[in-house]
């Protein structure tokens, strides 16, 4: 997902998001120790009110790690620190519980990415 706070992705699914989820593959094996989440859809203060936020996630990666954290209901980029690094091809983030909208059942974040930057 891009960093672009007027577009997000919106899982569309029936119900609240739970249990939906985003997965990114890569060609080959890649390194990283936190992943990075953008929450909700920023377009506007009364549209990240209006749907649902991730409240709590849970992060898989291909090499085995998995790990489920809680996010605060803040329209920020929010790191999620790995308990090591992975070295892995798919990464799966799938919503555990989520911050329901006042308006929309669907989830949605602006942002989602490894941050490649912090190996160590």
């Amino acid at each position: 997902l891009r960093d672009d706070t007027e577009k997000a992705w919106c899982e569309g699914a029936p119900g609240d998001g739970q249990g939906e989820y985003v997965r990114i593959t890569w060609a080959g094996p890649v390194e990283f120790r936190s992943v990075i989440v953008g929450n909700g859809y920023q377009k506007s203060r009364e549209t990240y009110l209006n749907n649902a936020r991730a409240r709590r996630v849970r992060i898989e990666t291909g090499d085995g790690l998995s790990v489920t954290r809680d996010l605060p209901d803040s329209g920020k980029h929010h790191t999620v620190r790995l308990p090591r690094t992975a070295k892995t091809n798919s990464l799966r983030v799938t919503i555990v519980e989520v911050y329901r909208g006042s308006k929309y059942s669907d989830l949605c974040l602006f942002y989602l990415s490894p941050n490649f930057e912090e190996t160590n």
